[in-house]
């Protein structure tokens, strides 16, 4: 259980005080200059760093699309332990 808890905790972590958004919305745009990471969406535009920013592949950071995404990430993780 250990392992499985310092991975879990690893992946949130990672996420912590992060800028989180979805990769795959299809109304956003997403353009890199420089050290910042340009955003469209729709008529209005972002500017974030870019180190503080995670594109995250989902097309809506719902709790329902994050959760499913942190089990397809730890599951992949624990497979390599015997874990179906």
């Amino acid at each position: 259980f250990n392992v499985f808890k310092k991975s879990i905790k690893a992946q949130l972590d990672s996420w912590d005080e992060h800028v989180l958004l979805p990769g795959k919305q299809r109304e956003m745009q997403f353009k890199e200059e420089g050290s910042q990471l340009n955003v469209t969406f729709r008529n209005r535009q972002y500017s974030f760093p870019k180190d503080e920013v995670h594109l995250l592949e989902v097309t809506n950071t719902s709790t329902e699309q994050l959760a499913a995404l942190l089990a397809d990430i730890f599951f992949s993780k624990f497979k390599s332990y015997g874990v179906s």
